[in-house]
């Protein structure tokens, strides 16, 4: 997730996330509505269950996720300012996917990022570098509406200084999962992973990218799940908390064992979607809906799916939330062994099944 304005770390082009937020002084009115419009939105259509789906999702396991994870992280650290670990996680992305009969491209692109470097003292110097980011774009071409895309994505640079297994190891393991299982799938819109690069410096990749679908360039994006930081609980009492501390209105569960999906008002469609895929075909997995008014919360801005909702196009973030649960957030202390893979798999195996409803919209089968 991007990087906190909290720490020494920040972007060096800040994106004007919070120029969409509305006007941060909650009046009693303001909170009431919120509420009311929260408690709607829990709320969607029945979901017609495809009894091909479980079928398909069962093929990720808590043990797949692991090994995906594993794979990665002995791969070491992706800083964006480091062009040799980012191409070794690009080529390890690449081979998976090509192997799976994905067709894969890049998508580069010219940024500066922060480097550190170490002083003599034993600190770190902060400077500039100018870089070729480069995202990373798999797909498989649907059969009756090709033109129209579903987009599933996680950001797999880390921070310099901290391994990232679940910020975002966690996601990028459970997009590779959902695209092995939907390998072999017909589905009748086109589905496509973007995994991208430098999300810890101002969302760069998911920038350049949204800029390159407002062109025409990329498609009909019929929906974008972002996959961020998906593989931590913690199921003590108080163990979970809320962004401006509002989990009394909102109803945010105490417990950190849930996975929260984040839209807004336009992206509620699917945002509904997939709180129901979850519920229908992973019951065990605890689920928190907020689909449709993620925009009123400033860090709910703080990911890839971030520049779709200011493009007005349909995206949510399925997260664990973050800081607000895991002590580990951006610290080298975010190892594999802090991470919770029977909630990892879970997690991808709810997403999937929303991504097949998705890419096979109602009479288009």
């Amino acid at each position: 997730m991007r990087d906190d304005p909290a720490r020494k770390e920040v972007p060096l082009e800040p994106f004007p996330l919070r120029s969409a937020i509305p006007c941060a002084r909650l009046t009693l009115v303001t909170l009431v509505t919120l509420a009311t419009a929260l408690v709607a939105a829990s709320g969607c259509a029945s979901l017609p269950p495809d009894p091909e789906v479980p079928e398909i999702i069962a093929a990720i396991t808590p043990e797949s996720a692991r090994a995906e994870v594993e794979a990665l992280l002995a791969l070491g650290l992706r800083p964006a300012s480091d062009p040799a670990a980012s191409r070794a996680a690009l080529d390890h992305l690449r081979a998976r996917l090509e192997g799976w009969g994905y067709t894969v491209r890049e998508e580069s692109f010219d940024a500066s990022v922060p480097r550190y470097e170490p002083t003599d003292g034993g600190g770190w110097r902060l400077e500039s570098v100018a870089t070729t980011q480069v995202n990373l774009l798999a797909e498989r071409p649907g059969g009756s509406l090709p033109g129209e895309v579903v987009e599933v994505c996680a950001h797999y640079d880390t921070l310099f200084d901290s391994p990232g297994a679940d910020d975002n190891t966690s996601g990028v393991a459970g997009a590779l999962e959902i695209a092995r299982a939907l390998a072999a799938v017909e589905l009748d819109r086109t589905v496509r992973f973007c995994f991208f690069a430098a999300e810890e410096h101002g969302l760069l990749g998911s920038r350049h990218h949204v800029e390159r679908l407002r062109a025409g360039e990329e498609g009909e994006i019929a929906g974008l799940l972002n996959l961020e930081m998906i593989g931590y609980t913690d199921p003590a009492p108080g163990s979970q908390r809320t962004p401006g501390g509002l989990g009394w209105l909102i109803g945010t569960p105490d417990r950190g064992n849930f996975i929260a999906v984040v839209g807004t008002s336009r992206s509620s469609g699917l945002g509904s979607l997939v709180v129901e895929a979850m519920r229908i075909y992973v019951p065990e997995l605890p689920v928190f809906g907020m689909p449709s008014k993620g925009s009123w919360f400033p860090d709910s801005h703080r990911s890839d799916h971030a520049p779709y909702w200011l493009a007005k196009l349909p995206a949510v973030m399925l997260t664990d939330t973050a800081d607000f649960r895991n002590p580990h957030y951006h610290l080298a202390t975010d190892t594999i062994d802090t991470l919770d893979f029977d909630f990892l798999a879970a997690v991808a195996r709810g997403a999937a099944a929303a991504v097949i409803h998705r890419a096979r919209p109602e009479g288009e089968r």
